[in-house]
């Protein structure tokens, strides 16, 4: 389990792991319904110094974790 981070939206929330009815895991505001924020992949409470995305997500392949951008056309990752 991993501490949440501040939510990358709104002041006062935080990211929280939940299920959908079909199971699959995501992230989303602890605010929610006032915040709209969800991210399939692990929010990390990093900023993209390529676009100043307000977040990085965590990806994972065969056990290798690395951090990449969410927004739309930005390829960082590290």
């Amino acid at each position: 389990s991993t501490d949440p981070i501040d939510c990358p939206l709104c002041p006062g929330g935080k990211t929280v792991m939940r299920h959908s009815r079909e199971g699959k895991q995501f992230y989303s505001c602890t605010r929610y319904p006032n915040c709209t924020f969800n991210s399939t992949y692990r929010p990390l409470a990093e900023r993209c110094p390529d676009c100043s995305s307000p977040y990085l997500v965590e990806r994972e392949i065969r056990g290798v974790k690395w951090g990449r951008c969410p927004g739309k056309g930005c390829k960082f990752e590290k």
